[in-house]
């Protein structure tokens, strides 16, 4: 079963954001982050669940992608999200020392990348643009 946060909203949120991260306290912080009215945020705990979700959910407007470990195995699930969902924009977690892997992400079609340990200012920014640019679509 997949880990999702009820949103209860008067309007319905522009964004719809799934989020895969293996530690609870990201997950936490980026829940916190994503105000209710603007994101409807979905979160998935390991890659098998984050396959199902794609699948039966079927289209996310953003998809958030750290794993931690191994790096190679959250780029690969960068060309699986754009199969299952072409427009949704990709952001990348990972080290922030770790430039080759932030290149690797981009090169393959991430949105942008979002350096861990996750700075508040950072995410909220980041999802400040991704809902600017669905509002503009």
């Amino acid at each position: 079963m997949v880990a999702a946060r009820p949103r209860q909203s008067a309007k319905t949120p522009e964004v719809s954001v799934l989020v895969l991260h293996s530690e609870r306290r990201v997950r936490h912080l980026i829940a916190e982050s994503a105000p209710q009215d603007h994101f409807a945020v979905s979160f998935a705990e390991g890659a098998d669940q984050f396959e199902r979700y794609l699948e039966e959910t079927g289209a996310f407007d953003a998809i958030l992608i750290g794993l931690t470990e191994p790096v190679e195995t959250d780029l690969d699930l960068i060309h699986q999200v754009k199969s299952h969902c072409p427009n949704a924009l990709v952001v990348f977690l990972c080290s922030a020392a770790d430039k080759h892997w932030s290149l690797e992400a981009l090169r393959r079609g991430a949105y942008d990348i979002l350096a861990q340990p996750v700075d508040r200012v950072e995410l909220k920014r980041i999802l400040f643009n991704i809902l600017e640019r669905a509002r503009h679509q």
